[in-house]
């Protein structure tokens, strides 16, 4: 997980420098590294049921969520559009997309889309440092 922390310190460092084809791209495979290999892994789940897990907030009136719903809500809803499949006629989605952006990204990097990676692999490297530490206190 140190790792992970310090490619996306290099990410935003990168980003700094108005790189934005080169961030989104790192932010990118951290975000695909913690959800596809480390969470899976961490949870005994499969890739989908894992993408799942981030979609549990089921609470009717959010001025009634727990903080953490609204983290698994707020991180669910980037991590849904995140993983869509590639449209059937070969074009890109106008959002951020992993794949797109992990195989076309000459294509598809803008810095809309760079910031979204880099905040979905944030999102998912904290929570993912939280569940640890918890666990460890236990």
């Amino acid at each position: 997980m140190v790792r992970m922390r310090e490619l996306l310190e290099e990410a935003c460092w990168v980003g700094s420098r108005e790189k934005c084809n080169a961030l989104q791209a790192l932010a990118t495979n951290v975000f695909d590294s913690v959800m596809n290999r480390m969470i899976t892994e961490h949870l005994g789940m499969g890739k989908r049921e894992a993408r799942q897990h981030f979609k549990q907030c089921d609470v009717a009136d959010l001025d009634d969520a727990e903080l953490g719903q609204l983290r698994l809500l707020l991180i669910g809803g980037g991590v849904e559009t995140a993983f869509r499949q590639e449209p059937d006629d070969g074009s890109v989605w106008p959002s951020y997309n992993r794949n797109e952006s992990s195989h076309r990204i000459a294509e598809v990097s803008k810095p809309a889309h760079a910031v979204r990676a880099l905040l979905l692999a944030q999102a998912l490297v904290r929570w993912f440092s939280v569940q640890l530490q918890a666990e460890e206190e236990s």
